[in-house]
């Protein structure tokens, strides 16, 4: 099976999981895990554990650099121990990976307010989403990137909310749209610095038939032109009997 784009972009950022090493109390070192020479910001979204009773409010946790300056950065509890503490934290932020960064958290610890926020609006026919460095669109009748704008630019593309499909075994084109493809948004993560959206829908051919399944991830972060995609494919037939020999995403450029 084969993912094919028709034409070359840079969209899918390279996360890089933050591991954590207990150096004191208070603080913890983040070890990214990742082209550690790349000196321009990216997203860095990693996860920090802490044992029973450690952390209870994550209000009370920053990130700092090498020299000691606050970064901005997103913080959300993803588990707590059954006392209420917190177990897991998602940490979320756009810097450079040659960095050194250390999550600093007690009571005295407040974290700062992030300036020029990630900006998610939801619309009557779907979401805008603006990082600053770019504004993305999607729709609600489908699950392909609907628009793409850079900063200070003509858009990239309109009209690219059907450009996810799939060829099946009798060379039918099924699209992720349409009303048959009963399509259906969530927003899983939503904060100042990252935002998941997330997308389910039936794969559906020109005759209205539903052939298969697709759940898309799309992730954006804050100052980032950059977009995480992540798609499941789900089958729903019978595969001695259907099966698929294409999908991807079609991206229709501005010539």
């Amino acid at each position: 099976m084969n993912m094919v784009f028709r034409r070359s972009l840079r969209l899918v950022s390279a996360l890089l999981f933050v591991a954590v090493v207990v150096s004191a109390a208070t603080r913890i070192s983040l070890r990214v895990n990742g082209p550690r020479d790349l000196q321009s910001a990216w997203p860095l979204v990693g996860g920090v554990p802490f044992p029973p009773g450690t952390l209870r409010d994550p209000a009370h946790c920053q990130v700092v650099d090498g020299g000691g300056k606050e970064l901005p950065a997103q913080i959300d509890v993803t588990a707590r121990w059954q006392d209420g503490s917190v177990r897991w934290l998602a940490v979320s932020m756009v810097a450079a990976p040659s960095g050194s960064y250390t999550l600093v958290f007690g009571p005295e610890t407040k974290r700062g307010e992030v300036t020029s926020p990630l900006v998610v609006t939801r619309q009557q026919g779907g979401y805008a989403i603006d990082t600053g460095a770019a504004q993305f669109a999607l729709r609600r009748d489908g699950l392909g990137l609907d628009a793409v704008t850079m900063v200070g630019e003509r858009p990239l593309w309109t009209g690219g909310k059907h450009g996810i499909y799939a060829v099946d075994s009798q060379g039918r084109r099924a699209i992720c749209g349409g009303p048959e493809a009963d399509v259906r948004w969530t927003v899983p993560v939503a904060g100042p610095v990252r935002v998941v959206l997330r997308g389910d829908a039936h794969y559906v051919t020109a005759q209205g038939e539903r052939v298969a399944r697709a759940t898309v991830w799309y992730w954006f972060f804050r100052g980032c032109s950059q977009v995480k995609i992540v798609h499941t494919f789900v089958f729903t037939r019978n595969t001695d009997e259907l099966w698929f020999r294409e999908f991807g995403m079609d991206f229709p450029f501005r010539p």
